[in-house]
């Protein structure tokens, strides 16, 4: 995603982090209109996990992907992740 110019940079948050407790898997910055922009979400490939995780890490969004997803469906749901939090597009 970085290559293709669709995010300035990412972080995978260590297992254990603070960031991990909060709920955080991933923050990635992305250039926006107004300059860059970060946005921190976990991510799971359960339903169960998901549903658990929404309740304990209210505010975090919470990514589900399937196992059958391919690389191009992974990034069309983060791209609608980002599109749901805000319309500030370059």
């Amino acid at each position: 995603m970085r290559s293709r110019g669709l995010i300035a940079g990412f972080t995978r948050h260590v297992p254990f982090s603070k960031e991990d407790h909060e709920g955080k898997d991933f923050t990635v910055t992305r250039q926006t209109a107004s300059g860059l922009r970060s946005y921190s979400f976990g991510i799971t490939m359960s339903k169960l996990s998901r549903k658990r995780s929404r309740k304990k890490h209210q505010g975090v969004m919470i990514i589900y992907l399937p196992p059958e997803l391919t690389g191009f469906d992974v990034i069309r749901t983060v791209e609608a992740c980002w599109d749901a939090l805000d319309d500030d597009r370059p």
